[in-house]
């Protein structure tokens, strides 16, 4: 009765109606009025409005990349505009990142109309690895407004696809289609690579892989003498991401991609790498990344473009990489493949997380990002301003690579935040059994707990185990590297050079629980790259310098302090609110 003397079932309803009432669609082309063939988020756009629309974000995207062909990094990085120079020619190399899928080759079109469009595209029955055509650094097009020759905006352009399929060894190599889809379309040149060939030697300039310990969440280095047998490459990655959970899997895979597609640029004298991540699945990184602890690092991940610097921080090997669809969603780039004929192949789903029991389609089976990835898609059809939405919010965190100072993490090369082992130490028990030990001897706690009533730990106070101070709670019998990298450089553990969120992923063997039927790995064979990283870093380590106050804000820092009720309460009692009843 309440309800309908004041009204609020009246507006329960309208609100409901107002809720299930369906969106007008527009009934003609947001720019030319003609009718429209594609509509989201309530503006339309016919066939030639979306293409050209979907070309100015792209052309924008790529100003960065221009800006480094024409006048090298410093000038990217300086605030002040670069003058145009029509008469000079480019000096850039780029390298795209082709999947094969929509996206991909949304970029692969939109890059060879924008700015390859003079050169004819390579015949059908070529080699692929046939390259462009040397007119490509000395003839441009003809500006519509001056008549003026101008240069193209890139020197070279080189396609590179990554084979995943030795992951799961029931995937089908598709070299050879993506290979024809490029000859076929594009004057540029074709280049497949093996995810197993960041274990080879020719994409670093160690002679041979590095090999943590799992004894201890440190990672100690083990020397050489205790080396696994040496294995082909496939071996070592199978054997890798076999120790690894669906989530860690799918972000060590991740890493090694990147890695991977960053070393070949190098290799090659590219400064240029492009990828093919839409909006849509930038937003599923962002989230899926957030969940696996890659917060420090998130403005990197998804950014339209920002500066990869090598493993030695040097001038020397830095990679633009640039995200030209980042303001494109999934959607969009697979209306540009249906309506242009473009010819792709749907990337085969993730071969991370995928099981031959009942766990194939639950949940636990699956990794964060599969999920998330299903939540966004599924939240995107209905609202398509989600994607968007949360990459605009993530944007406003900013990038860290800006700052030369900051550690670049061994494994993911983005950068790390500083004493991240320490952080994880100081919140977590990475050694149940030598925590246990530690707590039986009285003389190793050198704290006392606060208590509540009857002698149960207080709320929010911190358990004995997180209190063990020096060494007490390692492992009581490491193993202690000699010779190799630890003995040469004084640096036994891995987990100092790695991000908070590479730490989770090479740590999980050590601290997860063994799943039944499956054996604790005793080591863990990483890349030659990560070693590579480590000796760069090696002259540069020692006793951590003293910082400022004003600099504890912002680094991750873990200290391991007790404070007390009282303590505690100090620290915020100008926060709180007096009653003064």
């Amino acid at each position: 009765m309440a309800a309908a003397s004041c009204g609020q079932s009246e507006r329960d309803q309208e609100d409901s109606a107002a809720l299930s009432a369906p969106t007008p669609v527009p009934d003609q082309c947001i720019r030319c009025n003609a009718p429209p063939t594609f509509v989201q988020r309530g503006t339309a756009y016919c066939h030639d409005c979306f293409r050209q629309t979907l070309s100015n974000r792209f052309t924008r995207a790529l100003d960065g990349a221009k800006t480094v062909s024409a006048a090298g990094f410093d000038a990217h990085a300086s605030p002040a505009p670069v003058p145009r120079r029509l008469d000079r020619p480019p000096s850039a190399k780029v390298v795209v990142a082709f999947s094969g899928g929509a996206s991909s080759r949304a970029v692969l079109e939109l890059l060879n109309v924008a700015h390859f469009s003079h050169l004819e595209p390579a015949p059908t029955d070529s080699a692929p690895t046939a390259g462009p055509s040397p007119r490509a650094a000395t003839t441009g097009k003809k500006s519509k407004k001056h008549g003026l020759l101008k240069a193209p905006a890139f020197a070279d352009c080189e396609v590179v696809y990554v084979d995943e399929s030795s992951v799961t060894g029931d995937e089908p190599d598709r070299s050879a289609s993506i290979a024809d889809i490029v000859a076929s379309s594009t004057p540029f040149r074709f280049t497949a690579l093996k995810i197993e060939d960041v274990f080879s030697t020719a994409h670093s300039s160690s002679s041979e892989p590095l090999v943590a310990s799992t004894s201890s969440a440190a990672l100690p280095v083990a020397s050489s003498s205790s080396s696994p047998p040496r294995l082909s490459s496939k071996e070592q990655l199978v054997t890798l991401l076999g120790a690894l959970s669906p989530t860690s899997r799918d972000s060590l895979l991740a890493s090694l991609r990147h890695a991977l597609l960053l070393s070949h640029a190098r290799a090659t004298g590219a400064s240029i790498l492009l990828l093919g991540s839409t909006g849509t699945r930038l937003a599923v990184d962002m989230l899926s990344g957030m969940a696996s602890g890659r917060g420090w690092s998130a403005g990197e991940e998804i950014g339209a473009e920002y500066v990869a610097r090598p493993a030695d921080g040097g001038a020397e090997g830095r990679v633009l990489v640039v995200r030209p669809l980042a303001l494109v969603s999934l959607r969009e780039a697979r209306h540009l493949c249906e309506t242009a004929g473009l010819r792709h192949v749907d990337p085969p789903p993730s071969p991370v997380g995928r099981e031959a029991d009942e766990k194939e389609t639950s949940a636990k089976g699956r990794s964060v990002r599969a999920l998330v990835d299903d939540f966004v898609l599924s939240l995107d059809a209905s609202f398509p301003s989600t994607a968007q939405t949360v990459l605009r919010t993530a944007h406003k965190l900013g990038q860290r690579s800006s700052s030369p100072s900051l550690p670049l993490c061994a494994l993911c090369g983005l950068p790390a935040q500083p004493a991240a082992d320490e952080w994880r130490k100081a919140i977590t028990i990475a050694d149940l059994v030598g925590a246990k030990a530690a707590l039986e001897d009285d003389a190793s706690r050198d704290v006392q707990l606060p208590e509540g009533k009857g002698g149960v730990r207080a709320p929010y106070a911190p358990s004995a185990a997180h209190l063990v101070v020096g060494d007490a709670a390692s492992d009581p019998d490491p193993v202690q590297p000699s010779g190799g990298l630890a003995a040469a450089e004084g640096e036994p553990t891995l987990a100092p050079h790695l991000c908070y969120g590479c730490l989770l992923v090479l740590q999980e063997p050590v601290t997860a629980p063994v799943a039944k039927g499956r054996a604790r790995p005793e080591q863990l064979v990483l890349p030659p790259f990560v070693r590579d990283a480590v000796l760069a870093k090696q002259p540069q380590r020692g006793p951590a310098p003293q910082r400022d106050a004003s600099e504890q804000h912002n680094e991750v820092v873990g200290e391991r302090v007790v404070h007390g009720v009282e303590a505690m309460r100090k620290e915020v009692e100008d926060f709180l609110l007096e009653d003064e009843a």
